[in-house]
């Protein structure tokens, strides 16, 4: 995150491998629970749930209950299409509303996309999501996919534009880091070893 944010966020010590969590301090001492999720694989079935997907739902169900937050936004690689209708996509929508989590894909200011393509199998799905709460819909200014940006797994970058105002404590000193991901410089052994380590989990 942004280092002028680092006195508002506070990260959390969570259980699962699966996902990470932060807390927000904004105006009014209110806080948001931040959550970057990675869901297992979907199994297609439309009756029979991943055990490992049903325990990061539990897992993320007892996070929500203890953080003490106002406000939560869950975002990330969830595996599911809401279209597939299946036991996972059920299982994951069961989640969102008995935390008050909506889909914010289905917000009228977001620009729905696919946000997964495998080419070689002329496939396309739109598996990546943030779950807000409902009463941060009002605060929704827009939503979509990263559509310039390049990315070896077959995934396009998502964003979620809110109109929060948060009150940033400065300093006089700054150090600016401007560091990011080359892909361009990757060699195909490295995305080949990036891939393979995505598919054993």
């Amino acid at each position: 995150w942004n280092k002028l944010l680092g006195k508002q966020i506070t990260p959390l010590k969570v259980k699962s491998d699966r996902f990470t969590a932060a807390k927000l301090a904004f105006n009014e001492g209110k806080t948001i629970l931040l959550v970057s999720v990675y869901m297992k694989n979907d199994n297609y079935s439309s009756t029979n749930i991943d055990p490992q997907f049903m325990k990061t739902i539990d897992e993320l169900d007892d996070l929500i209950a203890h953080s003490e937050c106002e406000l939560v936004i869950v975002g990330g690689d969830m595996n599911v299409d809401l279209n597939r209708d299946n036991a996972h996509s059920k299982v994951l929508q069961l989640f969102a509303d008995r935390n008050g989590l909506q889909f914010s894909w289905k917000h009228k200011n977001a620009a729905l996309n696919v946000t997964y393509e495998n080419i070689a199998l002329a496939h396309s799905s739109c598996i990546d999501h943030f779950l807000i709460s409902n009463s941060l819909s009002e605060d929704v200014k827009k939503m979509g996919t990263c559509n310039d940006i390049i990315v070896p797994t077959g995934h396009i970058p998502i964003f979620l534009d809110l109109n929060l105002s948060i009150q940033r404590v400065t300093s006089k000193k700054r150090n600016h880091f401007n560091k990011r991901l080359a892909w361009h410089k990757c060699t195909n052994d490295d995305i080949k070893a990036y891939t393979k380590m995505l598919q054993m989990h």
